[in-house]
């Protein structure tokens, strides 16, 4: 058991303190070489450089990773463009790449997607009271049955809204109707929906004939 105090020294309230009877045991700092100091062996306390470093780092780490996810997104990229040897190609110092291979980037995508989504949840939540929702329905080029779900709102402030609520494959009746109706029931605005005549019955969508 030791037996020194931190009253002993006429630094009582300082942390510091801490470091004399630590030395005296032989018990040193796990950390980096920057935290314990030299080849004294004596525990230093990490430095306000060392530790906006190691922010500076990782916000540039973070900030490389979202603006590959964005650029796969938005230019429509094959997730194996990754695999490139021009891509994989680092001239960053201290920074690493953040893929290594495609499923990684495919993971990063869908946990993407389901951040944007939540915060649309939450977006219609505050700020929408009732919402219009306008279809496009076209068939691709590899003949593809696509169908695009466009929601229109005001906020209580008048300020207009308007956000990709779905983007699936559908084009009968029966398909388009089950698919609005699962929309309505993820997004929770089924309650807010509006036709020409006023809201919908029970915030469900009648299959068409």
């Amino acid at each position: 058991m030791c037996n020194w105090k931190t009253t002993d020294s006429a630094r009582a309230t300082s942390t510091s303190n801490m470091i004399l009877p630590l030395n005296r045991h032989g018990i040193q700092s796990a950390g980096s070489e920057d935290d314990r100091g030299g080849d004294d062996g004596k525990m230093r306390q990490q430095s306000v450089a060392t530790m906006f470093r190691k922010s500076a780092k990782d916000n540039v780490g973070k900030t490389l990773e979202q603006n590959l996810v964005r650029w796969i997104v938005m230019d429509d990229m094959a997730i194996l463009a990754i695999e490139s040897s021009a891509f994989q190609q680092n001239d960053l110092p201290g920074v690493s790449l953040p893929f290594n291979c495609p499923q990684t980037v495919a993971c990063r995508i869908d946990s993407e997607f389901t951040l944007c989504r939540d915060q649309l949840v939450e977006e219609l939540e505050l700020t929408c009271k009732s919402i219009a929702m306008s279809l496009d329905v076209w068939t691709s080029k590899n003949s593809k049955a696509m169908l695009g779900v466009i929601g229109h709102w005001l906020t209580q402030e008048y300020h207009y809204r308007e956000h990709v609520l779905e983007f699936d494959g559908a084009h009968t009746g029966e398909n388009i109707a089950d698919l609005l109706n699962k929309t309505l029931e993820e997004l929770r605005i089924g309650h807010k929906l509006r036709d020409r005549h006023g809201y919908t019955d029970n915030g469900y969508i009648r299959g068409y004939p």
